[in-house]
C-alpha cells in the first residue's frame, strides 16, 4: 500500500520541504510514503487533489524547535496563491480547518494564541472560497465534524474534519472516486 499525505503542524517541515517533487506532483519520502506538498496538486483516480498542510502549534512553548516543532509549520500566502493559480481541485487536503467550520477547542488558550491560530484558518478559507472544492479533508482539531461551506458564488464545499488517532470511527474515511458529490464512508479502525 502507498500512503499519500500532507504534513501537519508537528511534522518536520525542514525535511518535507527538501524533498524533490516529481512529475506526478508528489515527493517520495519512502518507497511507499509519498508527500503532497503545500500548494501542490496531483491526480488520483481521475480526481485532482490539492494540498495546503500545516498549522500553528498552540503548544509550541512546550516543544523544542527542530525536534517536535518547526518554525515553518504554517502554510504561507505564497503557497496558497500557487494552489489557487493552478486552478480547480476536486479534493483539498489541509491540516487545519478553514474558518467558518464550527469547532470548539477543549483547550483554554490566551486570546493572542487563538488569534495567531486563526490566521491559518482564514488563509484556508480564502483558498476554499477561491477554488470551491467539492470536498475538503482536514484534522488538527481532534474531533469529527462534517460541515458545508457555501461560497459567495453559491457553490458548496463539504468539509470533513477527521477525529484524533486511536478513534475507532472518525479518524479515517473511504473516498470513492467519481463525480461530485463523492461517496464518503467512515473507515472503522480495528484493534484500537
Amino acid at each position: 500500500m502507498t500512503l499519500i499525505l500532507s504534513g501537519g503542524n508537528h511534522d518536520n517541515w525542514d525535511t518535507l520541504d527538501r524533498l524533490s517533487v516529481e512529475e506526478d506532483g508528489l515527493a517520495t519520502f519512502r518507497s511507499n510514503i509519498r508527500i503532497l506538498p503545500r500548494g501542490g496538486r496531483t491526480q488520483i483516480s481521475s480526481l485532482v487533489v490539492g494540498a495546503l498542510g500545516g498549522a500553528f502549534s498552540v503548544d509550541q512553548d512546550h516543544r523544542s524547535e527542530g525536534k517536535d516543532w518547526w518554525r515553518n509549520e504554517e502554510p504561507t500566502p505564497e503557497e496558497a496563491q500557487r494552489l489557487i493559480a493552478s486552478g480547480p481541485v476536486d479534493i483539498l487536503i489541509t491540516h487545519d480547518a478553514p474558518a467558518g467550520v464550527s469547532l470548539k477547542s477543549e483547550l483554554q488558550l490566551p486570546p493572542d494564541v487563538v488569534c495567531r491560530a486563526d490566521r491559518t484558518r482564514a488563509l484556508l478559507r480564502d483558498v476554499v472560497d477561491a477554488l470551491a472544492p467539492p470536498n475538503v479533508f482536514c484534522g488538527h482539531w481532534h474531533q469529527r465534524r462534517i460541515q458545508e461551506l457555501t461560497h459567495p458564488d453559491g457553490r458548496v464545499s463539504r468539509v470533513d474534519v477527521l477525529d484524533k488517532e486511536h478513534s475507532r470511527v472518525g479518524n479515517a474515511v473511504l473516498v470513492w472516486p467519481g463525480k461530485a458529490p463523492l461517496r464518503i464512508e467512515p473507515l472503522y479502525v480495528r484493534g484500537i
